[in-house]
């Protein structure tokens, strides 16, 4: 949340808007800087949390070298919801949402079996992140794929109109708004994981989102 810095949300409202009142030249300004900023952030706070984490940590182990690989995900989940809002703005809603909610998971799940089927007893939590890292990297292009053709050949050919003002005043809120519903969402998973561990965490987690299907 942080990284998309309520940018999702603000797509999601201008796009669409600028769709309707045809203004191809604010819409390729909104796309370039939302995508730009969010990359920019996105990347600079995985660095600063990488280099705290080594420090509180005090010192290389593979808890860390996960959390590393971790944070590289964190710029490529930041453009894939860009990418996911920018869709959804555009009346694309379920074609959006595929990257992250279809092509992500699925193969995530083919990777780690695969690796697994492969390393045996050798796989580990940092070849999992590795599947994970693969799996984003491969729906970001996805996602980008399914914007550019989606995109009317006015944008993509327009001169870009930023308002940087503007859409950081209307981003702020939103930011709040949004990271609000994810600390809901991940509050107990952060209490399991200071209460019991990492393990536990671990285990909690993947029961709490499997339990969100009966739901």
């Amino acid at each position: 949340m942080p990284a998309i810095l309520g940018l999702d949300l603000l797509l999601l409202r201008e796009v669409a808007a600028a769709l309707t009142r045809r203004e191809w030249s604010l819409l390729a300004g909104l796309l370039r800087f939302a995508h730009l900023v969010a990359a920019v952030v996105a990347v600079a706070l995985a660095i600063l949390v990488s280099v705290a984490a080594y420090f509180l940590t005090g010192g290389p182990s593979t808890a860390l070298m996960v959390f590393w690989l971790a944070m590289v995900t964190v710029p490529l989940v930041t453009l894939i919801r860009l990418n996911q809002a920018a869709m959804r703005g555009l009346d694309r809603v379920v074609v959006g949402q595929l990257p992250e909610l279809a092509v992500r998971p699925a193969l995530v799940i083919v990777f780690v079996l695969a690796a697994y089927l492969v390393l045996g007893p050798r796989f580990d939590g940092v070849w999992a992140i590795l599947c994970l890292l693969l799996a984003s990297a491969i729906a970001l292009v996805v996602g980008a794929i399914q914007l550019i053709l989606q995109l009317r050949a006015a944008v993509v050919a327009a001169s870009p109109i930023y308002r940087i003002g503007v859409w950081f005043r209307s981003a702020g809120p939103l930011l709040l708004v949004g990271s609000i519903i994810v600390i809901n969402r991940q509050i107990d998973i952060i209490l399991v994981g200071a209460l019991m561990g990492l393990e536990a965490a671990g285990i909690y987690a993947v029961a709490s989102r499997g339990a969100e299907l009966n739901s």
